[in-house]
């Protein structure tokens, strides 16, 4: 972590000016020209601003100040942009490195954001001042002290994403295992404001949320594929209880949770299907892919497997690939195929499959990657493979 003298070597004129000239350049370089004062610090800024180019474009434009711990375990601005929460005062628990902050500040008059550890507390303070933003108020101490503190105090939202690192750099996941340990304060938090929205970590099981929380709002957040958040959503207000997939840059889907649960007839599988779907991750996550695809006509076996379609849905959240031929799965009748189309390497996709990839290629006698794609998986009890265009 930077100092505080770091941070204010950084902001000089004098560094800002060498660090906007070296931006495009090798931060190894950097480091060990004896030319560049400060070289060091220079060049583990232009490393993680090069980084944030894509993840936090708004902190590469402002030149923000990123440390490389901070910078992993922040949001990316299209997950923190993803969040529809509007009102007049926000309390964000846990600051970090702002990101999410930041962007509540564009949704309510006032921010207030608590970091406990007061060098970080400084940091998202310049950031914000580079950020040119003037209503979040960055408070120096722990979201427990602060709680205790303000017991009276009104808001229209708290937002809290926990620490999920352990004492050694272990990753956590249990909401009760992270800092703050959101279930043991949360009658404080819940007198303070009727509406806590928390980001879990997107290892949490949904059905785990609905065992610790009475009633709560889900949704599953991913990026390019990858799930990327798992939002809770606690307001005493609402009558219903929802559960969303939100695929960024895809759509959104939600349901209500005590929905009747959409089903089929999984004996109707056949092996002329023109089109292969792998579900959206945050479909999958969220146990919504047959309430998504089966109503539009898509086979589904399950909520982990892959979709099968005689044309292309009319609404797609996830990838979907042209089918040349599907057959059961057996290494000799694969090989068949390979040693026709003299194929020696195979890009090796798989859901609902008890083999992994590395020995299916070994059945196979093949290396993985290459052009070709081949699908397995496993539907009514029988393997599957489904050669791909």
């Amino acid at each position: 972590m930077l100092s505080t003298e770091e941070i204010d070597t950084i902001c000089s004129e004098e560094i800002k000016i060498v660090i906007d000239e070296n931006i495009n350049n090798d931060f190894i370089r950097i480091a060990l020209d004896k030319r560049i004062p400060h070289a060091k610090l220079v060049a583990s800024q232009v490393k993680y601003l090069q980084r944030a180019k894509n993840k936090l474009p708004s902190y590469y434009n402002a030149r923000c100040i990123i440390p490389s711990l901070s910078f992993e375990q922040s949001s990316s601005e299209e997950c923190a942009m993803s969040k529809n929460y509007k009102g007049d005062v926000c309390i964000d628990l846990t600051c970090g490195l702002g990101v999410d902050s930041y962007f509540l500040s564009k949704q309510f008059n006032r921010v207030i954001s608590i970091e406990r550890d007061p060098t970080l507390a400084y940091l998202a303070s310049v950031n914000f001042n580079k950020l040119n933003v003037k209503n979040i108020d960055v408070i120096n101490c722990s979201a427990e002290e602060f709680i205790a503190k303000n017991s009276k105090m009104r808001v229209d939202m708290i937002y809290v994403d926990p620490d999920r690192r352990g004492d050694s750099g272990e990753k956590l996941f249990l909401l009760q295992h992270c800092s703050p340990n959101v279930i043991e304060i949360m009658g404080e938090l819940k007198n303070i404001s009727k509406k806590i929205a928390i980001k879990c970590s997107p290892l949490l099981d949904v059905d785990e949320i609905f065992n610790i929380f009475n009633f709560a709002n889900i949704e599953v957040i991913s990026l390019n594929g990858e799930c990327k958040e798992v939002m809770i959503e606690l307001n005493s207000e609402i009558e219903e209880q929802n559960i969303s997939a939100v695929a960024i840059g895809q759509g959104q889907f939600t349901v209500k949770k005590n929905r009747d649960k959409v089903s089929s007839d999984y004996t109707n599988f056949k092996a002329d299907y023109k089109y292969l779907i792998t579900p959206d991750v945050s479909l999958q996550k969220a146990r919504l892919v047959k309430d998504f695809y089966i109503p539009q006509g898509v086979y589904v076996a399950s909520e982990n497997g892959y979709g099968f379609s005689d044309s292309i849905p009319e609404s797609v959240m996830g990838r979907i690939i042209e089918i040349e031929e599907i057959i059961p799965y057996t290494s000799k009748s694969v090989k068949r195929i390979l040693k026709d189309r003299k194929i020696k390497n195979i890009d090796i996709l798989k859901r609902d499959f008890n083999l992994s990839s590395d020995k299916i290629a070994k059945e196979l006698n093949i290396k993985q990657g290459g052009k070709q794609r081949i699908a397995f998986t496993t539907i009514n009890h029988k393997l599957w493979a489904i050669i791909l265009k």
